[in-house]
């Protein structure tokens, strides 16, 4: 799975030229795992061959405090989000199993595939209205709730409805959001 995950990376980078992420886990010498942030950028490109640049970080105890709020948000009875917004750009930093579930994508598969930038899954006018509501939740210091369409990785259209939490971080908005497929009341609605 980590080796799909990576040789993905690396066909992402000198396909599109784009930097690239995964995460791998490599075991030590000693027995410990370890776990490792990994980014991928094509140095240069010519007929017959191609320079790739890697950067690994250890995010060994990262993972492992991921990990543990992994468990607690896969007993929830939704979906719970992580969000930095930086840059006008909205990446997931965490989203729990049902999240992944209900976009009918596996973890590395959405991470790989969307290089956990919800610009690829959520249509542009809404990235935009989010983007502000994100922004306005911390302004107001207030959560803020919307309901909003989202595009399954199978192209299925599906209704969120998210109740979102906003901090400022150094540099980037930090947002928290519980979230609930309303599909079928908001058909119901219609």
């Amino acid at each position: 799975e980590d080796r799909e995950a990576f040789l993905q990376a690396i066909r992402g980078t000198t396909k599109y030229g784009e930097i690239t992420q995964c995460r791998l886990r490599r075991w030590r010498a000693d027995g410990r795992l370890l776990w490792l942030h990994v980014r991928v950028s094509l140095v240069s490109k010519e007929e017959s061959r191609q320079l790739i640049y890697l950067a690994m970080e250890d995010i060994t105890e990262l993972q492992q405090a991921n990990l543990h709020m992994q468990a607690l948000f896969d007993h929830m009875p939704g979906g719970v989000g992580i969000y930095e917004l930086k840059d006008d750009v909205l990446r997931t930093v965490l989203f729990s199993r049902w999240l992944y579930k209900i976009n009918g994508m596996k973890v590395q598969q959405f991470a790989v595939e969307n290089q956990e930038d919800l610009q690829n899954v959520l249509p542009e006018t809404f990235l935009s209205q989010l983007k502000r509501e994100i922004i306005r939740s911390y302004e107001e210091k207030r959560t803020v709730y919307l309901t909003y369409p989202f595009l399954t990785a199978a192209g299925k259209q599906i209704y969120i409805r998210g109740a979102f939490n906003t901090l400022l971080e150094a540099d980037r908005y930090r947002c928290y959001a519980l979230l609930q497929d309303v599909t079928e009341e908001k058909q119901c609605d219609e």
